[in-house]
């Protein structure tokens, strides 16, 4: 499977028609992301919750506030802690793990849209550096 863009990605979790890389909907890439932005959030698999998908810095549930439980490096709750359970390459819920069955989850308005994952066999997954990029940049 090749890797996919920003824009392909969030809008394939949308349910947004992408052909070749241009997203055809009603919606921008902007409105889209801004729709998202602290509205998303992550749970583990094991129903813990890992923050929400936010831009905001200072936001202490965001997973861009490096200082917050969710966005820091070193963070028990924390997707990007590569020695925890949900950001190192061999814990079977983290998002880095590229065989995992068990990734964090998004939701969306309390619906789950996808899965934050490496793992290229998951369905609807979306790659958390991407994520990282759209959001924490």
């Amino acid at each position: 499977m090749s890797r996919v863009s920003v824009t392909q990605q969030i809008g394939l979790m949308l349910g947004i028609s992408v052909v070749f890389g241009n997203c055809f909907a009603s919606r921008s890439l902007a409105q889209t992301l801004f729709e998202l932005d602290g509205r998303a959030y992550l749970v583990g698999a094991d129903g813990a919750f890992l923050g929400l998908v936010s831009s905001n810095p200072v936001d202490e549930k965001s997973i861009c506030n490096q200082l917050g439980d969710y966005g820091n490096l070193s963070g028990e709750h924390s997707v990007w802690n590569r020695q925890g359970n949900y950001g190192s390459s061999k814990s079977h819920l983290s998002a880095y793990n590229p065989s995992t069955e068990l990734p964090p989850a998004i939701y969306y308005r309390k619906a789950q849209i996808g899965f934050l994952t490496v793992n290229p066999q998951i369905k609807n997954s979306f790659d958390p550096d991407l994520l990282f990029q759209a959001f924490c940049k």
